[in-house]
């Protein structure tokens, strides 16, 4: 069996925690500016899924925000077609906890990050394992556990998301969106996995 892939990827680093309040976290993104030439290699975008790195846990958050300082915004405007100084920052919501070694899942934030904390972008198979380990809970799977697929997170080609049919149908199950936001495909999919693994 081999290793589940680590959760933080070094390489894979956004940024430092500058802020933190009881469910989110401010921080530097030094490489999210579309500067001249060099916008394909921005990183750190709004809705990019991250890891907050908390020493044995690791806090899964989804960036909801990005910007410049007030009191650098002119400098950015005169700078903007060289080599600009300026530092954009971000805002992250805390989503759920989890565990650096056993990978295990906790709704909420057991483990507060502190100032200092790096910030990496969360890989799209170690994002898909921890969603799908939140969503499944404590119960094992085997080769019969019945999944419904779902697809896969936006810019994450790998992080596919599916859930037992009972926690996705358990009581009551809404579709909403604005027009033309998907409600449509996603009852579509629903429909077919549903008839895919045998259901009603």
């Amino acid at each position: 069996m081999s290793e589940p892939a680590s959760l933080i990827d070094p390489t894979k680093r956004v940024g430092t925690v500058t802020r933190v309040t009881a469910s989110a976290v401010e921080l530097t993104l030094p490489n999210a500016l579309a500067a001249l030439g060099r916008r394909g290699l921005a990183i750190g975008s709004v809705g990019n899924f991250v890891f907050v790195d908390c020493d044995r846990s690791a806090i899964l958050g989804r960036v909801t925000e990005v910007g410049i300082p007030d009191r650098q915004r002119n400098i950015l405007e005169h700078q903007i077609e060289t080599d600009p100084t300026v530092e954009p920052q971000g805002r992250v919501q805390l989503l759920a906890t989890v565990s650096k070694t056993t990978r295990k899942v906790t709704r909420g934030i057991n483990t507060q990050p502190r100032v200092g904390d790096g910030v990496y972008l969360a890989e799209g198979g170690a994002l898909s394992n921890s969603i799908k380990d939140a969503l499944e809970g404590d119960v094992k799977r085997d080769g019969g556990r019945l999944l419904v697929e779902l697809g896969y997170l936006s810019g994450l080609d790998d992080a596919a998301l599916s859930m037992p049919p009972e926690k996705l149908f358990g009581r009551h199950c809404g579709v909403f969106g604005a027009t033309g936001g998907g409600k449509s495909w996603t009852v579509s999919r629903l429909v077919n996995e549903i008839v895919r693994i045998g259901g009603k």
